[in-house]
């Protein structure tokens, strides 16, 4: 991500200690590690952002300046980042899309996805967008969104679009659009469910026929 909250990244407030930091990376590191998640590049991509976090805040001087940079805004020497607008929110789910399209759909680390559209949908990143309310950014960031979260579930979903309706306001193109989404995502975990079923009970009635045409 170009902006990255590495607190929200490794899943610890920032008021967390170097024992709780070390102890969240181990975690994520272990189940993330591209030798867990093979061809994976989602996964991939989430490990790099992981270790990229630890770095800054597992060095005392580095998360010092990171932490008083990204709440206080005082100009410390370590480089952070440029600031956070609605462009930059916008090309990080851009640049997620791309990954997601590189990615193999049977390979992919849904937990990886859910952490990085979680990233871009943090609550300041909301709370900025709504602000701003430039439309057309905010459509193209749901559109972006909405397709990247097609290999999740309904129920993952449907938490997903309960912020993305934050960044609708009046705009019912973009209601309409998550809207329209979760009824195909619904419609498709119902088909995931019983296809089985389905096959099985297609696969029984076959036989059944065969067997009266061979009487």
């Amino acid at each position: 991500m170009t902006h990255k909250d590495y607190y929200n990244i490794l899943g610890v407030k920032p008021s967390a200690s170097a024992e709780e930091i070390k102890r969240s990376y181990r975690r994520l590191a272990l189940k993330f590690h591209p030798d867990k998640n093979p061809d994976d590049v989602l996964a991939e991509a989430f490990f790099k952002d992981i270790t990229e976090a630890y770095s800054i805040l597992s060095d005392t001087t580095k998360r010092e300046d990171y932490h008083f940079k990204r709440f206080n805004t005082y100009n410390y020497s370590y480089d952070s980042g440029l600031a956070i607008t609605p462009q930059s929110i916008l090309k990080d789910a851009l640049k997620l899309k791309t990954l997601l399209e590189k990615a193999d759909p049977y390979r992919i680390n849904r937990d990886a996805l859910i952490l990085q559209v979680e990233q871009v949908l943090s609550e300041s990143n909301i709370r900025l967008l709504s602000e701003e309310k430039d439309i057309v950014i905010n459509e193209a960031l749901v559109d972006a969104l909405l397709t990247v979260c097609k290999p999740l579930k309904y129920s993952v979903a449907e938490n997903i679009a309960v912020k993305l309706r934050e960044l609708a306001n009046e705009d019912y193109k973009i209601k309409n659009s998550i809207a329209t989404f979760l009824k195909l995502q619904k419609k498709r975990d119902y088909w995931e469910r019983y296809k089985t079923l389905v096959a099985i009970i297609i696969t029984i009635l076959l036989c059944a026929i065969i067997y009266q045409i061979g009487k």
